[in-house]
């Protein structure tokens, strides 16, 4: 494969997206702004070290991949494509919506490609979820994102700008359409930030009841998307170990005189081809260079997430 990516920044996610490039045979540069993190990281992939500078007149570079912190993406981006380059950046894509726009306007002006990193829609798992629930004739009554953790307190970003970019995204590719009465509890612990978020709020024509809630303070890792129906649930349960039991339907009766609980053993499993979805998203960037193809997590796409979350942030 042609040698024609950079990954700018080898910090906790970079260096994943580092790996994954350079297993696709398709690294050239890495680049970080602490130049003994570069030297690491070039020296233990045996690529040639250059600046930003460098990297940016090199012609064979065709793509750029910035994960670097978010309130730096806008100026890395615009820059990386003021030169003429394709862009896979990290969630978010922007901390406001005019920036997001500009850069948006300026791939188009220059035909670039504007790829943002919400990884769960390469997971097979959620594609299949979409796909069940796509094939019932009715809309869901209730979708439930959990997403919690005992993790990294960071004090340039709460937990909502950490966490919710991907249930957002998630829930925005199920339910087309806008958020209204929203309530939100959130809770800090550590500092200033929120470090617990719960927000319900309703979403499209249909007024489907939504609750999302991200936490940095829980001891058991939970990530889960549910969408209730009438006569089941269906269940992404990603961070069960197990590929096998990540995607189940429970038959639980979701109506006001027949609701009813139902143990693990009901859980009715569903198959589901296994994938690498970090893999999965770096090679459909990879492809879509290759092919002229827009992204299916593109900029506008990522708009969207932006919106919903200043505004669920602000509520």
């Amino acid at each position: 494969m042609k040698r024609n990516i950079s990954v700018l920044g080898a910090g906790y996610w970079g260096k994943n997206l580092i790996r994954n490039f350079s297993e696709l045979g398709a690294l050239k540069y890495v680049f970080d702004y602490d130049p003994k993190i570069t030297s690491e990281f070039s020296k233990k992939y045996d690529l040639e070290i250059q600046d930003l500078n460098q990297i940016l007149k090199d012609e064979d570079i065709e793509g750029i991949v910035v994960a670097t912190p978010a309130h730096s993406h806008y100026e890395i981006c615009k820059l990386c494509l003021e030169h003429n380059k394709n862009i896979f950046v990290e969630k978010p894509i922007t901390l406001n919506v005019e920036q997001a726009e500009e850069l948006i306007s300026i791939s188009k002006d220059k035909r670039r490609i504007l790829m943002v990193g919400h990884l769960l829609h390469y997971h097979n798992h959620f594609i299949k979820f979409k796909e069940l629930i796509s094939a019932k004739k009715e809309s869901p009554l209730r979708i439930v994102s959990l997403r919690k953790s005992l993790g990294k307190i960071r004090d340039n970003e709460n937990v909502l700008w950490s966490f919710a970019p991907h249930d957002i995204s998630m829930i925005n590719s199920i339910i087309p359409g806008e958020i209204s009465n929203i309530k939100k509890l959130e809770r800090s612990y550590f500092n200033n930030n929120q470090d617990s978020v719960f927000l319900s709020f309703q979403k499209g024509q249909n007024k489907i009841f939504v609750d999302i809630e991200v936490d940095w303070v829980e001891i058991n890792k939970i990530q889960r998307i549910s969408a209730y129906f009438s006569d089941e649930v269906i269940v992404f349960e990603d961070s069960e170990p197990d590929p096998g039991k990540k995607l189940y339907k429970l038959s639980i009766p979701f109506t006001k005189n027949q609701l009813m609980s139902k143990n693990n053993s009901d859980r009715s499993y569903i198959k589901v081809d296994q994938n690498n979805p970090l893999r999965s998203e770096c090679k459909h960037f990879l492809d879509c260079i290759t092919n002229e193809s827009n992204p299916f997590t593109d900029g506008l796409e990522a708009l969207e997430v932006l919106k919903y979350l200043i505004l669920l942030d602000e509520a």
